[in-house]
């Protein structure tokens, strides 16, 4: 994508910022919490899926 590390930190800044997590995790932990799967979907890092 070609985009400067400066410039992703501001967008993860702001998706913190509205969000109100501490840190990425957090984020991590707040999105999955918003995401309801469809039934028998698996998340693509699923380990059946492979590389």
């Amino acid at each position: 994508m070609n985009l400067c590390e400066s410039t992703v930190k501001v967008h993860i800044r702001g998706i913190m910022k509205k969000l109100q997590a501490r840190n990425r995790t957090e984020v991590a932990f707040k999105m999955h919490s918003l995401v309801k799967p469809q039934t028998g979907a698996r998340p693509s890092w699923h380990p059946e899926m492979g590389a």
